[in-house]
């Protein structure tokens, strides 16, 4: 990944002017300050039960994908013979079950669904590539439900069916949907994660566990210790199974699947957004193989991307500049002050990030917190639940902690920065404009991750958005560049400069002394389209640091952009 700073002449001639003068900071009251209250850590901690009318209420609103044509693939011996079902009533469900799924106001069934429902309902393995926000939590509980609803006789208090989960907060957003697809069926969920007191989770779990959906970790300390029994295990999903593996669970992983019965005797599903080599290796050594007489080995189905984000969504972005703190806060804070009754969820891509902003944040008055992998799990869900109560009007959140969020009347999201890649802009936004309700999703695009540009503004399109023509202009300008941080590796000590892009311009840069990683240092000078200038630094891992003056295109400030290939 390359950065860069410098003055030159950016696209999109910087914030521009806005109707309306900027309001005070909203004054907190003592007795409103909840952050200076100190979090007295209950080593008892539990995480509250929501009510099941509560549960209900804040289901959240589904994607009309009814109306949209999805390229869909599935391969794998007879994988012919499922049948693509629009309306869950095709697939003749337990008469509870099908009642709670109406209840949750789930009318259509997802692409995702539509693959994954019939080929687990039929006892076979599968493995769904699919992106985040298109509906596999309901795809693999429904058939897992419905087996152990159709199979009762199995029940002897220990668990039928296991989920895998790589973070606390999907883990209790699975949990919490599972609660409701099974209400007055007599199951019984449980989940078990890190970060509160394993006493209190296993107790539960011992008192009787139909379906128990946990992390990796938790899961294999409550196997070590008799908590948890998987002898009996008859369906296994591991959710977002890439996630899973570049967390380092993958030994855990195997641990756990050793204590099930084999992958003969169980049906296991892989959901994940991407489908990595090594991913295909794990898969072999969990799924059913074929062989000549009785198995069909498991199915591969794929979808593709969805742009498409709910109804009600209102998309803006706005060029604050290139690595323009200032300029980002005051932007923030504008929206926050003209939108005094709404409650802003804010998105940052580190931790330092979430903590530096929440700090400034306080420092003007406005009621914040964050959520970040330092803070216990205890403090998260506290935080979240002042938000969810509007004790808060504004919540910082990384994107590991912000996994399984559900907000039913967020107003704003709001993207500091450029997220990493086009399912995480997409499962951002969609945290607004659930219930039915409206929602308004900003971008302070601050010159990072440029290589998103182009499918973002897909997103725009298809959603009939209004793009700036600056954002068009940049788009064709970053048609080509790939993902920072993919280059090769450079020999012991040499490095190539990194070339300068951004809204400063392009500029080659020179060669220099490396360290054996493929970093490098050195200067050198390039031309770039237009006026002005500007420095980039790029880190390309084989392309080196390296400094560049170049020329610029537009108006108003941006920086340097290195480290690509392409340039």
């Amino acid at each position: 990944m390359g950065k860069g700073d410098g003055k030159g002449k950016g696209f999109g001639g910087g914030k521009g002017s806005r109707p309306g003068s900027r309001a005070a900071s909203p004054a907190r009251s003592q007795e409103d300050d909840w952050n200076t209250r100190p979090l007295n850590e209950d080593p008892n901690y539990q995480r509250p039960e929501v009510s099941e009318e509560e549960l209900f209420k804040n289901t959240q609103n589904q994607f009309h994908f009814e109306n949209i044509t999805v390229d869909q693939n599935m391969s794998g011996t007879d994988s012919e013979k499922y049948v693509i079902s629009k309306r869950f009533e095709e697939y003749n469900l337990d008469a509870v079950l099908m009642g709670n799924i109406k209840r949750c106001g789930y009318k259509f069934t997802t692409p995702a669904q539509q693959l994954a429902i019939p080929v687990l309902l039929d006892s076979r393995d599968l493995v769904l590539a699919a992106q985040t926000g298109s509906g596999k939590t309901v795809a693999f509980l429904i058939p897992m439900i419905q087996g152990i609803l159709t199979q009762r006789q199995l029940r002897h208090g220990v668990p039928l069916g296991v989920v895998l989960s790589p973070t606390r907060e999907l883990c209790t957003q699975i949990y919490d949907d599972a609660r409701k697809l099974m209400a007055n069926t007599g199951l019984d969920v449980c989940y078990a994660y890190g970060g509160t007191r394993t006493t209190l989770q296993a107790e539960k779990i011992l008192k009787g566990c139909d379906i128990l959906v946990s992390t990796p970790g938790r899961l294999k300390d409550f196997l070590d210790k008799g908590v948890v029994d998987l002898s009996q295990t008859k369906w296994a999903v591991l959710d977002e199974c890439d996630e899973m593996l570049s967390r380092g669970f993958k030994e855990d992983m195997y641990d756990i699947f050793d204590r099930m019965p084999p992958k003969e005797e169980r049906t296991t599903g892989f959901f994940s957004a991407t489908f990595a080599p090594e991913l295909r290796q794990v898969a072999g050594d969990f799924l059913q193989a074929e062989d000549s007489n009785t198995r069909y080995g498991y199915i591969f189905a794929r979808v593709a991307p969805v742009l498409i984000v709910p109804h009600g969504i209102v998309q803006t972005i706005e060029d604050v500049g290139s690595h323009n703190h200032k300029g980002m806060m005051e932007s923030l804070c504008w929206y926050i002050d003209n939108a005094p009754d709404a409650l802003f969820l804010v998105f940052v891509k580190t931790k330092v990030e979430a903590i530096t902003i929440e700090g400034e944040l306080y420092q003007r008055g406005y009621a914040v917190a964050a959520l970040h992998g330092d803070k216990s799990q205890q403090a998260r869900e506290y935080a979240l639940g002042q938000f969810k109560s509007r004790n808060i009007k504004v919540l910082v959140a990384t994107d590991v902690a912000s996994r399984g969020l559900d907000i039913c009347k967020c107003d704003y999201v709001v993207n500091v920065g450029m997220p990493q890649d086009v399912d995480t802009y997409i499962h951002r936004i969609g945290r607004t404009g659930r219930c039915g309700l409206e929602g308004n999703a900003v971008t302070l695009f601050d010159g990072t991750n440029m290589h998103t540009v182009p499918g973002i503004l897909q997103v725009f399109e298809k959603n009939e958005q209004t793009i700036p023509d600056w954002f068009a202009q940049l788009a064709d300008r970053c048609a080509n560049l790939p993902p920072a941080g993919k280059g090769k590796g450079g020999k012991a000590g040499k490095g190539g400069g990194g070339g300068g892009f951004g809204g400063g311009g392009f500029g080659g840069g020179g060669k220099g002394k490396g360290d054996g990683k493929g970093k490098g240092k050195g200067k050198g000078k390039g031309k770039g389209d237009g006026k002005g200038k500007g420095k980039g630094k790029g880190d390309g891992k084989g392309k080196g640091f390296g400094k560049g003056k170049g020329k610029g295109l537009g108006k108003g400030k941006a920086g340097g952009r290195g480290g690509y290939a392409a340039y």
